[in-house]
C-alpha cells in the first residue's frame, strides 16, 4: 500500500500554508485588512453614537482613519448586520480583533472544504491543502 502523504506532498501542503500564515501576519504587522476595518469602524460608531449613524460619513471618515492603518477611506456600505457581527470584536484592539477574524475565516474555509470534500482520506487531505 503506497504511503499517503509522501514527504513531496507535504511540503506542497505545508509551503501554501506557511505563506498564508505569513500573509496573515504581515497583514497584521502592516496594520492592512480594509475589508475588515470599515464593519469594525461602523461597529465603533453604532457601538459610540448610535446606530442610525454607521452611514454619515464625517463619522465614518473619522474613525476609519483613526484606526490608522491606511490613510485610505472608504465609505461603509454594507447591511447593519455586519457592523453587528464585528461589534463584539471591538473590545479589543484593531490588530487583535483583525487576528481573531482571519482564524476564524480560515477555520470557516477549513470547514468549508471538508464539507465539500468527499469521504476518501487522500481527497479530503487534497481538498484541505488546496484551501
Amino acid at each position: 500500500m503506497a504511503r499517503l502523504l509522501t514527504p513531496a506532498a507535504a511540503l506542497a501542503l505545508a509551503v501554501p500554508s506557511v505563506l498564508n500564515v505569513g500573509l496573515a501576519a504581515a497583514a497584521i504587522s502592516w496594520q492592512i485588512g480594509t475589508d475588515f476595518r470599515l464593519p469594525y469602524a461602523a461597529a465603533e460608531i453604532g457601538l459610540q453614537q448610535g446606530w442610525r449613524h454607521i452611514y454619515d460619513s464625517e463619522p465614518q471618515r473619522s474613525t476609519v482613519l483613526a484606526l490608522g492603518h491606511s490613510d485610505l477611506y472608504q465609505p461603509y456600505i454594507n447591511a447593519p448586520p455586519w457592523a453587528f457581527l464585528v461589534a463584539p470584536l471591538t473590545l479589543l484592539p484593531y490588530p487583535v480583533a483583525y487576528a481573531i477574524w482571519v482564524a476564524l475565516m480560515l477555520a470557516c474555509l477549513v470547514a468549508a472544504a471538508l464539507l465539500a470534500a468527499p469521504y476518501d482520506r487522500l481527497l479530503r487531505i487534497i481538498y484541505v491543502g488546496a484551501v
